[in-house]
């Protein structure tokens, strides 16, 4: 299964400097939580200290809030089950994160 991540830029040099999508090519059977740990991996969220947590949505549905881990100790906010599978939630293959 292919996913498509995105999120929207940080400041203003952040869309020059950085990637704002980045594709996961994951198993059909990988979990919300699985899938939050990849992104988290691949440091592709950007924080600053006016935004310190960023909202995943798909098909406009909140799933994720995830902490800057700069700023804070807090881990994943799991707005859905984290143990649901990924493509049972997921719409159009797609997650966008917003501030």
């Amino acid at each position: 299964m292919r996913i498509e991540i995105t999120r929207q830029a940080v400041c203003a040099a952040d869309d020059q400097t950085n990637p704002l999508e980045m594709y996961f090519e994951v198993d059909q059977n990988l979990t919300i939580q699985h899938l939050v740990n990849e992104i988290e991996a691949a440091k592709f969220l950007q924080f600053s200290s006016t935004h310190q947590s960023i909202v995943g949505h798909s098909g406009g549905v909140p799933i994720i809030k995830i902490h800057s881990p700069y700023h804070s100790s807090l881990g994943p906010e799991y707005l859905v089950p984290a143990s649901i599978i990924a493509s049972e939630i997921i719409q159009n293959g797609r997650v966008e994160f917003k501030f």
